[in-house]
Parts: C-alpha cells; structure tokens; sequence
C-alpha cells in the first residue's frame, strides 16, 4: 500500500539491487538456456559444448554482479528515490520473479503437445519467445500501468500468482513422488508426463486464489505467503542436498528415487511453513522488506 513518506534510501536500495539482480540473472538464464535449446536442435549432439554449461553456471554470479551494481547505483544518488519509483521496481521484481518462477508451465504446455519437437527447429525457440514474453509483462505492470489500475487489480493479481505457484509446487511434489513410487514397482515400461496436471493444478490454483483474494482483500497476506514461499524453498533446497549427504554417510542410501522425494518433501515443507507463517502467525517479512 503506498506510504505516506518515502522508504529509507537503505530500503529502497536493498530492493533495486535485488532488481538489478534479477534482471541480471534472468538474462543469463534465458541466454544459456536458449543456446542449450540451438545446439539440442541443430546439431546431432545431445549435449552443448562446455561453455554454455559454463554459461549457466554464471546465472547465480550474475545475481550478484547485478545486486552489488543495484545497490550502489541507488546509493550514489544516480537513481530516483521516490515513493513512487520505489513501489515500480517493486511491481518490475516481483512480475519477473513469478514470471520467471511460472515459465516452466508454458513450457510444460509445449511438451504435452510437441513432445520431442519441441527441441527441433523453429519449435526450439518457444521457450526463449516464453523468456521474452515474461520481461515485456514484467516492464508493462511496472513502468507502464497505471498505478490506479495496479491498486484495482491487486488483490486478484497477487493472488493469481500464489495459486499458481502453489499449483505448481503440488505439482511437482506429485511427480516427484509417483516416479518415486514407479521406480520401486516392478513395472519398468511405465511412463509418466507430469505437464497436463501440473498446467491444470497451476491453473486452478490461479483461479480459485484469484477469486478468494478479490473477495477477502487478501493482497497484503499472499504477497507476505509468496515471500515466505520463496524464501523457505530456497533455504530447505540448501538445506536438502548436505542432508542426504549425512544420510548416506550414516549408512542410509537414498539412490535415484530418494533424490527426487526428498526435494519434494522440502517443498512441502516449505509451503506448510509459508502457510503457518503468513495465515497463521501473520508475520510481516514483506512489509520489512519493501517499507509497504
């Protein structure tokens, strides 16, 4: 919600380095995962050569690349530093961050109806056009909408992107689990593709969050949920892989299927926590971080 006075000049320089590291991260992702796609589509080899894995492995340098050059842009007095500007890098963030977080439903939706050819020419650049798509939406709800219209809109925004995103991790998490559960059946010739439900659990999710926020005015509550969300997948990712490392030193093997259910139970970890934690507690991590 806009305040009163501006944000301080640290807030407000915490939040564009986090921009002009996501954006930075962003561009060498999309990058690196459109010359990953070229090489799969032109050439016989099933793997690039080494420099674009190089190139993929620059995505977390880059973030901080960009939030150090971020940060001391809005610090050394070069960038605008009003509420107004603030609460725009803001709505740029957070349009790219869940952009970029739902472009693998698109890109599941491919699947389902490419399969192979999705990695043969021009099909192969659906996934970079989807990047493209992502940036234009993200500059368009922060640098060109009406911020009367954002305000209206809120509500049913944020709350498609929860639903989404809570979709899209039941999603995963499902198929994580039934591979795990095919992979210890004696059935070997059992294939399984997780796009149609995971694109239908995003979609109703977006739709059913959508539709209880706009009546509830809960726009305030998922934007702290999808902070919470984010910040404890991130930490029980991290978590995760030195856990199954003691796991196996201890002399429990988790093998191919174990490393796909742990990650999912940290995923569900993560959106209990981020329930309890923004409907329950109702903590305010969100409104620390941004001054909204």
């Amino acid at each position: 919600m806009p305040t009163e006075s501006p944000p301080s000049e640290r807030r407000q320089s915490l939040v564009a380095a986090l921009q002009w590291g996501l954006c930075c991260s962003f561009v060498v992702d999309s990058a690196a995962s459109a010359v990953r796609n070229y090489y799969r589509a032109t050439s016989e080899a099933f793997l690039p050569p080494q420099w674009v894995f190089v190139l993929q492995l620059a995505t977390f340098p880059a973030l901080l690349v960009g939030g150090v050059a971020g940060y001391s842009w809005l610090r050394t007095d070069r960038g605008i530093t009003t509420t107004d500007a603030h609460q725009r890098r803001i709505r740029f963030t957070g349009a790219l961050f869940a952009g970029w977080a739902l472009a693998i439903v698109p890109t599941l939706l491919y699947q389902s109806v490419l399969g192979d050819g999705l990695y043969t020419v021009p099909w192969f650049l659906l996934p970079s056009l989807t990047s493209l798509f992502v940036l234009l939406i993200a500059d368009v709800l922060g640098y060109r909408t009406d911020p009367g219209w954002y305000e209206q809109y809120r509500n049913v925004l944020l709350g498609a992107v929860q639903g989404a995103l809570v979709g899209l991790c039941l999603g995963l998490v499902g198929f994580a689990i039934y591979t795990e559960y095919l992979l210890r059946s004696p059935a070997r010739n059992v294939s399984v593709d997780a796009g149609p439900a995971t694109i239908g659990l995003a979609v109703a999710g977006a739709a059913v969050c959508a539709g209880l926020n706009a009546r509830y005015d809960g726009g305030d509550r998922a934007s702290e949920f999808v902070t919470l969300l984010v910040l404890s997948v991130f930490g029980l990712s991290l978590a995760t892989v030195p856990a199954l490392f003691v796991l196996s030193a201890v002399g429990i093997p988790f093998g191919a299927a174990g490393g796909l259910v742990y990650p999912g139970l940290s995923t569900v970890c993560a959106l209990l926590l981020a329930t309890i934690l923004a409907y329950r507690v109702r903590t305010n991590v969100y409104r620390r971080l941004t001054g909204q």
